[in-house]
């Protein structure tokens, strides 16, 4: 049975200043996971956002959150919805926030019921904020599409409970990196800790033939988001437009 996941996004404003001495994402995953009361229904969240972009400061670098429309965005499962929504707006009071709005998007993914003959190619791009992907068990730094195929469908199968391997292994196969327009930044994490991750824009081409299957997968990657470390705000992305290229793969 495939669950569907509940894509929240809530417009604040602050009460009192709030130091930020970190990631932003680490911030907005303690926030969250303070409102549902735990981990538990949680699958990922997005860095605590101002104008568009996320926040991020580190220890040697503070900064203090002070200003209206900070957005807080997040997905959850059933049971993380209910539980965020039921304990609104106290927790986020403690935290020195008031809500403005929330507004909840209720996402189910729909499988691809066909796959055409074209043989033509198909370009697209994918912004990326900051991300981090991993290959047995080692980072990698730079928008690789099998890692941003592999990522989504491995989220996907763990919560939805779909079966996409056969998915996964074709469209890997059939996509490939054009150019990526980026930088690869230091961010802490707290207690001393910090990550390599990179950030920017990305442009790839596809086989047309599977131009559904990738947009399950650029739909999945805005909410699920793509790498490891998804709960700390990392992995967020931001697809373009689908445009069809003369000539093939």
């Amino acid at each position: 049975m495939v669950i569907g996941l509940y894509k929240v996004s809530l417009i604040l404003e602050s009460t009192r200043p709030l130091p930020l001495l970190s990631w932003s994402g680490v911030v907005a995953a303690r926030i969250v996971k303070e409102c549902i009361g735990g981990r538990e229904g949680l699958v990922s969240v997005e860095p605590l956002q101002k104008e568009g972009q996320p926040l991020n400061a580190s220890p040697n670098k503070p900064s203090t959150i002070e200003e209206p429309n900070i957005l807080l965005g997040a997905t959850l499962n059933t049971t993380g919805f209910y539980r965020l929504r039921s304990s609104l707006p106290g927790c986020l009071d403690r935290w020195g926030f008031r809500v403005i709005s929330f507004e909840v998007e209720r996402w189910v993914p729909r499988l691809p019921r066909r796959v055409t003959t074209s043989r033509d190619a198909i370009e697209f791009t994918v912004e990326y904020w900051p991300t981090i992907y991993a290959f047995r068990s080692r980072p990698i730094l730079y928008p690789s599409p099998q890692r941003l195929v592999y990522s989504v469908f491995s989220a996907l199968a763990r919560h939805t409970g779909l079966s996409l391997k056969g998915y996964a292994n074709t469209l890997a196969s059939n996509v490939e990196l054009l150019g990526w327009n980026g930088r690869v930044g230091l961010y802490s994490i707290g207690r001393d800790r910090k990550v390599r991750a990179f950030y920017g824009r990305a442009t790839y081409a596809a086989t047309a033939r599977y131009v559904e299957l990738l947009q399950l997968v650029m739909e999945a990657a805005q909410v699920l988001h793509v790498g490891k470390s998804r709960g700390i705000g990392f992995g967020a992305v931001k697809p373009g437009s689908i445009m069809q290229m003369v000539g093939s793969l």
